[in-house]
């Protein structure tokens, strides 16, 4: 990330990463959670 100069400029983009990973491992849970619901059981004891 050479090419942002300005300090705001970084720190905003610091920001969007940290919310993008956030939301993602939200988004992961989600799934998870889900997958353990419906099977009662995770995926990789029953194959």
């Amino acid at each position: 990330m050479l090419w942002v100069k300005d300090a705001t400029g970084a720190a905003l983009e610091q920001q969007l990463v940290i919310q993008e990973k956030k939301q993602l491992g939200l988004l992961l849970l989600r799934m998870t959670g889900r997958c353990l619901l419906r099977d009662g059981q995770p995926r990789a004891v029953r194959q």
